[in-house]
């Protein structure tokens, strides 16, 4: 691994993290437009969910890849192959005459950002001072996050007043300014090495992975009992058994899932990928209950999440700050903000409180859920050495991805499930799954609240560097 001192790093930085922005607002417009994409197309909600089903779909099966991309070709020519990848499949998508291309396009953007996320975030770790890790990932989490705080209102403004397919036109010259500043702009921070494919650990990684998100995604729409749920499911876990056992015997293994021998490593992530699953769910609840419910449209439903994306963004920069200041003892008081916030949404949606409360309150769980999730993922990979960045780097994004799609599949399954709760209309009925589903989200944060205090030993562990740097700076 190797780091550039002829330039300074800031170029590099802002160029990655804004393609990050990108990415990441490109995956989440989607959610603010299921609706109106399945009265284009004539299709249910459930199938036009697979847009975003299907786009964690592939980052979860080629996400796990990267690390391999990264010490076989380098970051720079990872980060460019995979923007690349994205700018054809927004094109694709947007001259998409029927549903089937739209996805398909969606599924080659999902194939670039796979690659891209993981590397972005190991080059920017690679480059940030170890005791100022929280402050970096605070600073590239407070823009990343932007990208869903603004999506539903510019992408809900966008389908209102031009169409679908502006939806991918407007992203298409911004992303290949970037590709062009970053092939000037960006080095091989982490250099490319002699590494071999071994092409059963491929087929493994694609069949586990992929089987389990597959499984998840079918879930939203058969239910967690149905055949083309259990089968898939049954295959990626078996696959992925098969998997990790090869790579604990390779020498330089696909995945270096030995990572996971780190207790506080592995807390911290678990605890990341609940919070994932809870914060996908109720972005996709969200915006369905506001258009479906109470008849707004996709750029009013959009203005109104506004504000709490907004917050999300600042609470992130804030997070990172205090996690460098205070570790994973911020992470409790975020649960219980978080708390508050997702029982204030469901009272506003059972008493019909008003748009001011529902936005309020939202703003309140946005606030709290950054000093819990940002400061759990700078502890997982604080917990790690350098040369373990890449590895946890593509772990961390891919079980974010698989976790992130669970949450789009159960929330879903909460929702239409709810309908047999009493209720005259389809609206009411709506509202009722929406209900449900921030009850579940504020019982969730309850419990990991108290799963927090019981691992709190683990999670606030210091390495023995640490340690040592401690005793030398007192």
């Amino acid at each position: 691994m190797s780091v550039s001192t002829t330039r300074s790093p800031l170029p590099t930085i802002a160029l990655l993290v804004l393609a990050g922005f990108v990415c990441i607002f490109n995956e989440a417009e989607m959610n603010i437009a299921l609706i109106a994409i399945s009265k284009i197309y004539g299709i249910e909600v459930t199938s036009a969910q697979w847009l975003t089903t299907g786009y964690m779909l592939i980052t979860g099966t080629f996400m796990p890849l990267s690390a391999f991309a990264m010490g076989r070709f380098g970051s720079r020519k990872t980060v460019l192959g995979a923007l690349t990848v994205l700018l054809f499949g927004l094109l694709v998508s947007a001259f998409a005459p029927n549903f089937g291309i739209l996805l398909a396009g969606r599924l080659i953007q999902a194939l670039g950002c796979s690659f891209f996320t993981p590397v972005m975030m190991a080059v920017i770790i690679t480059l940030a001072p170890k005791n100022r890790l929280g402050t970096y990932n605070g600073v590239m989490m407070f823009v990343l996050m932007a990208a869903p705080a603004l999506s539903p209102t510019f992408a809900g403004v966008i389908l209102t007043s031009f169409g679908l397919p502006w939806l991918f036109y407007v992203i298409i010259p911004i992303l290949i300014l970037l590709i062009i500043a970053l092939s000037i702009f960006l080095p091989d921070t982490i250099e490319a090495r002699q590494t071999t494919l071994d092409m059963r650990s491929v087929i493994f990684s694609i069949l586990g992975f992929g089987g389990v998100v597959y499984a998840v995604g079918n879930a939203a729409s058969a239910g967690f009992t149905a055949p083309t749920t259990l089968v898939p499911a049954g295959v990626g876990v078996i696959a992925l058994i098969v998997y990790s056992r090869r790579q604990l015997r390779l020498e330089r293994p696909l995945l270096n899932v030995r990572i996971f021998a780190n207790r506080q490593y592995r807390a911290s992530i678990v605890l990341v990928g609940v919070l994932q699953t809870i914060l996908f769910g109720t972005i996709l609840v969200a915006p369905l209950f506001l258009q479906d419910t109470w008849g707004m449209s996709a750029s009013q439903a959009g203005l109104l999440i506004l504000p709490s994306g907004v917050a999300t963004a600042i609470a992130n920069l804030m997070a990172g700050i205090a996690y460098d200041r205070f570790g994973t003892r911020i992470v409790p008081y975020g649960l219980a903000v978080c708390t508050v916030g997702y029982l204030g949404v469901a009272a506003t949606m059972y008493w019909d409180l008003g748009k001011a409360s529902f936005a309020i309150f939202c703003v309140v769980y946005a606030l709290g859920l950054p000093f819990a999730m940002t400061a759990l993922t700078s502890n997982s990979l604080k917990s790690l050495e350098p040369e373990q960045y890449p590895d946890g780097s593509s772990l961390n994004n891919t079980i974010q991805q698989i976790t992130g799609s669970a949450g789009t599949a159960l929330f879903t399954i909460i929702v239409y499930r709810s309908f047999t709760l009493p209720g005259n209309t389809y609206a009411s009925r709506l509202s009722n799954g929406a209900e449900v589903s921030f009850l579940v989200a504020a019982l969730a944060m309850l419990i990991l609240f108290d799963t927090y205090l019981l691992l709190r030993p683990v999670l606030t562990r210091r390495r023995p560097d640490e340690q040592v740097r401690s005793v030398l700076e007192s």
